[in-house]
């Protein structure tokens, strides 16, 4: 039995950003804390809307099943939809689902994935995505390789430190710099002084090497 899930929640997506988009004014300058505010608006209904839907049926892995091969849609805004649910609602364990979401051709798909990766609390017992987030430090976005940072900062896993540390060697953009410079300090609790902030990259580079080797054995 087809239950169109992935109809209905891409419909209920297209729903909830008409709402926001006749609330507030998108803009380039202000897109990335319109995002924050889209996010924190959608969470409750997308989630509600999930929950109800689940509690309305009873085969729930043939749920899931449908909405994990809507992943492979050619539509970049059903893909979207999926992969921000995941966010959203936490499935039995999602990260299989949200690796190759890292890499999708989308940027806001694959800032979705950093996100829902992110929020896993799989991924503190599922250490398969480590290595694909970390892979994203390289993104040809700087948004994507900024919300990368602060995604292995929040998985507080020090196999992060150094691929954070030369991302931060060959940086440009100094947004990036910054939030690279301030996951490596929540992460390590180590933090430089005298103004340097952002471009740090020698300093955390000599302070590692003498560190890593008894911190990644502990």
């Amino acid at each position: 039995m087809k239950h169109n899930i992935v109809e209905l929640l891409v419909g209920k997506f297209r729903e909830l950003d008409k709402k926001f988009k006749s609330q507030y004014t998108l803009n380039d300058e202000f897109d990335e804390q319109l995002s924050v505010l889209k996010a924190a608006a959608w969470f409750m209904q997308i989630r509600s809307f999930l929950i109800g839907f689940l509690a309305e049926h009873e085969d729930h892995t043939e749920i899931f099943r449908e909405l994990f091969a809507g992943l492979q849609s050619p539509d970049p805004y059903t893909r979207y939809c999926i992969v921000s649910s995941l966010e959203f609602f936490q499935t039995p364990n999602p990260i299989p689902w949200l690796i190759p979401a890292l890499k999708d051709g989308d940027l806001q798909v694959r800032l979705a994935a950093v996100r829902a990766v992110s929020a896993s609390s799989e991924s503190l017992q599922d250490f398969s995505a480590l290595d694909p987030l970390m892979e994203r430090l390289n993104d040809n976005e700087a948004r994507v390789r900024s919300q990368v940072a602060l995604a292995l900062w929040r998985l507080k896993n020090l196999k992060a430190v150094e691929p954070l540390i030369q991302r931060l060697k060959i940086e440009n953009d100094k947004d990036v710099q910054l939030t690279l410079d301030n996951s490596l300090m929540f992460l390590t609790g180590k933090r430089f002084f005298f103004g340097l902030i952002g471009g740090n990259y020698k300093r955390w580079s000599k302070w590692w090497e003498k560190e890593k080797k008894k911190t990644l054995t502990r």
